[in-house]
């Protein structure tokens, strides 16, 4: 921190590898604004950090699940087959080969249904992630790390959720709240923090 007349004072900001350092001004709480001249007069710039703009949406969770109704697995790592879905997953084929659940409309859903703290693995999908809408997706390509999926519809939640909460399966239903499930095109080892982005 280097300080000017004693009272302002600007901050480095360390940025991720690769992106310049964020600098800017800042008066503390107990110093007039008067004290630091025309710079304190102007509101300080709500724009965010440049890397923001970089944030990437990402896999934060990955679960198998072994057999029919069996717990979900937390695991680190994945193997997408293609054509086939998840190895060592219990549903194989057809076109609901794997599924993906987006955190954000999980953590809408539980605090619909009054239930914040619920774990996302309790909705059975196979894939979590973070910073990407799924509503109204049909027919697009979503790439999960190296692979790609086809969205090939809509998980609409069942009864089963009502056993894990009342209300949650109700909650689950608008906006597609209950992810989206698809078949794989290309298929590779996914990881957890692996990058997720619309390819079409």
């Amino acid at each position: 921190m280097a300080t000017r007349d004693g009272a302002c004072h600007f901050t480095l900001t360390a940025a991720p590898p690769g992106l310049p350092a964020a600098i800017g001004w800042h008066r503390p709480p107990s110093v007039p604004s008067a004290a630091c001249g025309r710079e304190a007069e102007r509101p300080f710039p709500r724009t965010p950090p440049l890397w923001h703009s970089f944030a990437m949406a990402e896999i934060v969770a990955l679960y198998l699940k072994p057999a029919r109704r069996a717990p979900m697995q937390p695991v680190p790592e994945l193997r997408l087959v293609a054509g086939r879905g998840i190895e060592g997953n219990a549903n194989q084929g057809g076109k609901r080969q794997v599924t993906v659940l987006a955190e954000e409309a999980w953590r809408a859903a539980t605090r619909g249904a009054g239930a914040s703290n619920l774990d996302p693995a309790l909705r059975r999908a196979n894939v979590l992630i973070r910073g990407l809408d799924l509503a109204e997706t049909v027919g697009r390509l979503l790439e999960l790390g190296p692979c790609r999926l086809l969205v090939r519809g809509e998980t609409t939640p069942c009864h089963r959720m009502e056993e894990v909460h009342p209300g949650l399966e109700a909650a689950l239903r608008p906006e597609w709240r209950g992810g989206v499930f698809g078949e794989v095109l290309e298929g590779g080892l996914i990881r957890v923090g692996d990058p997720v982005v619309w390819a079409g």
